[in-house]
């Protein structure tokens, strides 16, 4: 068995994936929504259907990665993910040889995933910045300062402070500062 990245896990020569989604390929049923409303239903182009369906990404990622094995997509709507690591579980507890050998990769997949959470992202640098706007609406303009400087720490952390968006988040946290300073 050989971690391969992207959650797979190879067992003797075979590769499988579980995957699991709530929602499938959002981007494809867009598009696929989209063509509907402007097009109407009789003028929609085929070719966007096959990706709408909920196993659209797993089947993707077997073809792209060249998976013999299993291919198996999971949706249990909020419990999607826990429904998806049960599924795969119980398919290892199959071969209890593969088990030991899965346990490793698992956890050192979660030491990865402490490690990535610790380092900040850029969406949720967006999600401190989304936050500091609406705290400005509201008049929170102290709170909205704490936001952007979170988000602008951020960026500067991963080494962006000159980025258009640590510039914003700047410029940002500059008014709400000034709108917290005249509000006192």
């Amino acid at each position: 068995q050989e971690g391969l990245g992207l959650g797979l896990v190879q067992t003797g020569g075979e590769i499988g994936l579980v995957g699991g989604t709530v929602y499938g390929n959002v981007g494809s049923v867009g598009r696929f929504v989209r063509e509907v409303e402007t097009e109407g239903p009789r003028f929609v182009d085929a070719m966007l259907f096959p990706n709408t369906v909920l196993n659209s990404p797993a089947g993707f990622a077997s073809i792209a990665l060249s998976l013999t094995a299993l291919n198996s997509t999971v949706n249990a709507g909020p419990a999607t993910g826990l429904a998806a690591l049960g599924y795969a579980a119980r398919l290892l507890l199959r071969n209890p040889g593969e088990l030991a050998r899965s346990e490793a990769l698992h956890r050192e997949s979660v030491e990865l995933f402490a490690r990535v959470l610790e380092a900040p992202d850029m969406f949720s640098l967006s999600a401190n910045y989304n936050l500091g706007i609406v705290l400005r609406d509201l008049g929170r303009h102290r709170e909205a300062a704490e936001q952007f400087g979170m988000a602008l720490a951020g960026m500067e952390q991963l080494g962006m402070s000159e980025h258009p968006f640590a510039v914003r988040y700047r410029e940002r946290l500059e008014q709400a500062r000034q709108a917290a300073g005249s509000a006192d």
